[in-house]
């Protein structure tokens, strides 16, 4: 997929500026690491003919729902905890949609 829905910079800019701390300073949590072993396990479980697309759930939520719908939480976060600016995770400007989509 699209390097521009990659938004691990922005989480790590986020907790640098907003937060004055680092990725490495904050281990997975238990229920982190294994949401993260559930989806490489579903992508081992999809390879191979017939197999159902176990991930696609999963890409709707991500990239879908954080996307476009969590793009409307930028300024209430931003708000309730009275930051500067608002959350870079919550920004999209680096993403680029086609305008053709509305070309039918």
């Amino acid at each position: 997929f699209s390097s521009e829905l990659r938004r691990a910079h922005r989480l790590e800019r986020d907790l640098e500026t907003l937060l004055g701390t680092s990725v490495g300073a904050h281990p997975p949590s238990p229920a982190t690491s294994a949401y993260v072993a559930a989806i490489a396990d579903a992508a081992e479980r999809e390879k191979g003919a017939g197999n159902p697309p176990f991930l696609v759930g999963h890409f709707y939520c991500r990239y879908l729902a954080d996307l476009f719908g969590g793009s409307m939480m930028g300024w209430p976060t931003r708000r309730a905890l009275g930051l500067a600016e608002t959350p870079g995770f919550y920004t999209h400007d680096d993403v680029h949609i086609n305008d053709d989509r509305f070309a039918y």
